[in-house]
């Protein structure tokens, strides 16, 4: 007599994420995927799969899955991570030239102007709103004030 004995592979694998089911990351910082490893039982633990992009120079919300599939063909229930790229930076704005001048009376005066940058939008120069009030006919200290955005809102470090 003899008996035959089937050996199947019927559960599939889990799937378990390296490191934080969220990441938050900062513009223009750089992006490891820590990946995903999935188990199963009868294949051991192999890497899993990984599907979708992460823009780190460009802030929102994004989804990673990961899948796997063993090598009998169970297919394990995907898993996800999100990754959220922020901008928490403020933009800086830099002077052209001295931060005091002194212009004579009745003479021409001529801002210097500012540039700006941000660590995610770049060269803001472009949005800088200046508020000048010198009257070059009046003797007294006046302000020129220059302020900006970045895309997120952000006013400048002062």
């Amino acid at each position: 007599m003899t008996r035959t004995v089937n050996i199947v592979d019927s559960i599939p694998p889990l799937i378990a994420l390296s490191g934080n089911a969220s990441i938050t990351l900062e513009c223009h910082d750089s992006f490891t995927d820590p990946g995903a490893i999935a188990t199963d039982t009868c294949a051991g633990t192999f890497n899993a799969t990984a599907s979708g992009i992460v823009d780190p120079n460009t802030p929102g919300t994004y989804t990673l899955t990961y899948t796997a599939t063993d090598s009998s063909g169970n297919t394990a229930v995907p898993v996800t991570r999100t990754v959220n790229v922020v901008d928490t930076t403020k933009p800086t704005i830099t002077l052209n030239g001295a931060a005091a001048v002194t212009v004579e009376c009745h003479t021409t005066y001529t801002d210097a102007g500012a540039t700006a940058s941000d660590i995610c939008d770049g060269d803001l120069s472009g949005a800088i709103v200046a508020v000048n009030s010198v009257n070059a006919n009046t003797p007294g200290a006046y302000s020129v004030t220059y302020s900006v955005s970045d895309a997120a809102g952000k006013p400048p470090t002062r």
